[in-house]
Order: structure tokens, then sequence, then C-alpha cells
């Protein structure tokens, strides 16, 4: 509830310097509770978005697990019988069977079980249990007594808890009959306790084990034997350990259809491919059109563009060192002409200039022919 300010529950009286200084100091008392009480309303406010964002995380994580661990509950009232579909012989004798998947964390065994085949109830095993694997259903009996049509094999068992057989019932006397208890199907009182506690046992163990196995009560908490361990591990925030990353600081370029917007630095060696002919293209150059480069395994080829050096040649193979690239006349020498005849003393010259007599050539000047190639050397032009 809001309070008057004290300024309004103190009436001062008459105007003086001293109830002037009080009443300025009043004034500023209910300035500094005017922004305590607005800081209250938004620490308040905080508060409340705190807690309700931690209940709502909470609700988001132990909820999938409650409901698992009450679906699994509510099976265990069937958990005192199992099935099986292994194949058995009606024989004495150790022998193995599995249990099926659904009935196997919350079957509940006695030290006798009793096997009856699916197809015929008629046909059943007495067996000593000597081991049980709760995680693989796997079920090791010593059978001990069979019926009398013994010999044929079964696919598919029922298994349910059994008392300790009496073979010393066939040799009583305390009856004109000597009728036993096995003979009617009756139990003794030491049997039934014995029954019953052995099914006792056998609930508490199979209780222990399935509360042990729950991920939420495990002292290690890693949610391990929850089919919605990846729910709860991503309402978390967890990651799987020895999976996890740590954070990168940036966000990281997909490798399958991703773009990036900034530069690319590659110091090793970057190689480009693509499925397909060569000719699909490796490397794309430019926005449009035939703009790839590909290699064929003998050459280069890129078939929407020339390449253009603006300072410098392109040389594909030795023999483009021959190419030719300037030319000259370079001087021979000067002669005269004082003989008749024919005469050709430099070959590959031709003449550039002559001297003339009274009207007569009587000298002339030869220069050779030469090209230059990008090799860089001279040569000077044969006949041919």
């Amino acid at each position: 509830m809001a309070q008057k300010p004290l300024s309004e529950q103190f009436a001062f009286g008459r105007d003086t310097p001293i109830i002037g200084n009080l009443t300025k100091l009043v004034a500023a008392i209910d300035a500094r509770f005017a922004a305590l009480a607005q800081m209250e309303e938004k620490v308040n406010a905080t508060l409340d978005g705190v807690v309700s964002l931690a209940l709502q995380r909470l609700n988001e994580t132990f909820t999938p697990l409650i409901v698992e661990a009450q679906q699994r509950l509510e099976q265990f009232g069937a958990a005192f019988g199992a099935t099986s579909q292994s194949t058995l012989d009606v024989s004495l004798g150790v022998k193995t069977l599995v249990i099926d998947e659904d009935r196997r964390v919350g079957f509940i065994y006695s030290d006798y079980v009793a096997l009856r085949a699916i197809e015929n109830d008629a046909i059943s095993m007495l067996a000593h249990v000597t081991d049980y694997q709760r995680d693989s259903g796997e079920l090791s009996v010593d059978v001990v007594q069979i019926p009398e049509n013994a010999g044929a094999s079964y696919t598919g068992w029922k298994v349910n808890i059994s008392a300790a057989p009496d073979l010393a019932h066939a040799g009583r006397t305390d009856n004109p009959h000597h009728t036993t208890a096995e003979q009617v199907g009756a139990y003794t009182t030491t049997e039934t306790d014995a029954v019953v506690a052995n099914a006792v046992a056998g609930a508490q163990d199979a209780i222990n084990n399935y509360i042990n196995g729950l991920g939420f009560m495990r002292q290690s908490l890693n949610l391990s034997d929850l089919v919605d361990k990846a729910a709860a591990r991503a309402n978390l925030g967890a990651q799987v350990a020895g999976n996890y990353q740590a954070a990168l600081g940036y966000t990281p370029v997909n490798k399958a259809g991703d773009m990036m917007s900034g530069s690319l630095t590659v110091n090793g060696d970057l190689a480009s491919r693509r499925a397909g002919s060569p000719g699909t293209g490796i490397l794309y150059l430019g926005n449009s059109g035939a703009r790839y480069l590909y290699f064929d395994g003998a050459n280069y080829s890129l078939p929407g563009a020339h390449v253009y050096s603006a300072a410098g040649r392109l040389l594909g193979t030795g023999s483009d060192a021959g190419l030719v690239i300037n030319g000259r006349l370079a001087y021979a020498a000067d002669t005269s002409v004082n003989a008749n005849g024919m005469s050709e003393p430099y070959g590959g010259a031709v003449m550039t200039g002559f001297g003339w007599v009274s009207g007569v050539a009587t000298q002339a000047r030869f220069r050779y022919m030469q090209l230059q190639n990008l090799a860089g050397g001279w040569w000077t032009i044969g006949y041919a």
C-alpha cells in the first residue's frame, strides 16, 4: 500500500528558518523514498521473470522424465509373468531362453519358474533359475520336471513363477490312497510361504533395478536409459560428453550449400571437384555464360573467353618460345663490283644501297634480314 509523503504527514507551524530547513529535509527524504519505491517495483518485476523462466525450464526438463517413469510403472502389474519366442525342446537339463523385450525390465522371477508352451498349454516344464540378465533378457534355467509326452520342440513359451518341486510326496503314507499334493495340485503352507517370499524378493529386485535405471534418479544424471534423452539434453542446453564443441565466437560456414560474405584466404592446396563429366565445370569464373575452367587430363580449357596479358607474355609448351616477336635488317658489308659475272657473297642478305660512277652501279651495301623469337635470340633468315 502506498504511503503519504512525509511532507504531507507532518504539518509544520510557523515559517522560520529552522522550519524551512526542516521542510527541505523532509522533501529530500520523500524524493529518495520515491526513487527507492520505483526501484523496488523494477526489482520485483525482474525477480518474477526469473522465477517464471526457471519454473518453465524445470517443467520442460523433468516433465518428459516423469511421464516416462509413470508409463513404465503402469506396466509393472503384469511383470509376474513373461513370454519368450525362443525354441526349446521338452527335456531335462540346462536351457537358455530370451524374455521378450517389453517384459525384461519389470520381470519378477523366483527360484523356480514354470515354462508352458504358448501353442499347447498341456506342454509344461518346471525349471530352476540359475541366472537372469535383465539387459539382454537371457534367462538360464535347469529343467527338473517335464511331462510324460516329452521330446518335441516348441517355439514360444509363457514364463511364470513357481514353487520348488517336492519329490518326496510320492512316498508319503499319511493317507490311505497315497494321494500327494502334487497329484491334486495343492501347496503346503511352507511351499506357499516360499512362493510369496520369492515373489516379494523378486519384486523388490525388479523395483530396485528399475529405479536405478531411471536417468533422473542416477547419481551421474547422464540420462543414458531414457528414450527421450535427446529432448531432455536439448531442454537443458547440454551436449553429449566427448562430442561437444567449444563456443567458436562466430558463425561457421556449412560445408554443404553455404555462402560466405567475406574474404577467404587459403594457405594450403585448394581443390575444386564436381561430379560427372569434367566439361560440366571445375572452377567457375564470372557470373554467367560458359564461365568455367576445366582440365580434361591433357589440356586446360576456358570455353567462354580468351586469356589476355597486359604485361609480359603467356607461354604454353616449349615450342611457343619460337614465336617471332621482332625483326631487323642487320648490316652485313659494303662491296665493290669490279668483275663480270654473278656472285652472292653474303648468304641470306639483301642489298639496301648502291654506289654509282658515271651512271653505273659499282658498289652495293648488304644487310642480313633477322627475326627475334620469345627466347630472346636473333635468327638470320636463310634460303628456302
